[in-house]
């Protein structure tokens, strides 16, 4: 029983940790997740990008309650479990968590890319996706061996 105490207190610790500075005064983790957010975006699908921008919509407005709650609002408990077990096998859900906001995204961007600036907050204030999850986290895999630790890429 103290292993199994020790053992979820030790993962408790390491989850917090990578997402301490989402949590504090100015949320700087936040942001600069939200900043790479937008860089992948950008990178990997362009005319989506363009829209937002053209929408005037900001990624801050696109993306904050994916980035507070990860995800948690938008899909079932059971896939939940299955992304969350897949951030905590990763680099934890400060990281790959930028890549399924992207895959998500570029996933639904002919969608997207056909509304206006409400019908696209709307949508993403709303959306719940229940599609298979193993696909979306395969394509957030692929991002991320593209991006992370390359910054260079992302321009």
């Amino acid at each position: 029983m103290f292993l199994v105490k020790k053992d979820t207190y030790h993962s408790l610790t390491i989850l917090l940790s990578n997402i301490q500075t989402h949590y504090i005064e100015d949320q700087p983790g936040l942001q600069q997740n939200i900043v790479k957010l937008s860089k992948v975006v950008k990178r990997v699908d362009l005319p989506l990008h363009n829209h937002l921008m053209d929408q005037g919509m900001m990624y801050q407005q696109l993306c904050f309650r994916w980035f507070h709650n990860f995800l948690l609002r938008e899909t079932s408990i059971k896939n939940i479990i299955r992304i969350w077990d897949t951030y905590l096998s990763c680099s934890g859900f400060g990281s790959f968590h930028v890549y399924v906001c992207a895959a998500i995204l570029v996933q639904d961007s002919e969608k997207i890319r056909g509304m206006p600036l409400e019908e696209i907050f709307q949508y993403i204030q709303q959306m719940h996706y229940d599609d298979d999850v193993n696909i979306l986290l395969s394509q957030a895999y692929v991002l991320s061996t593209l991006f992370d630790g390359n910054e260079a890429h992302l321009g």
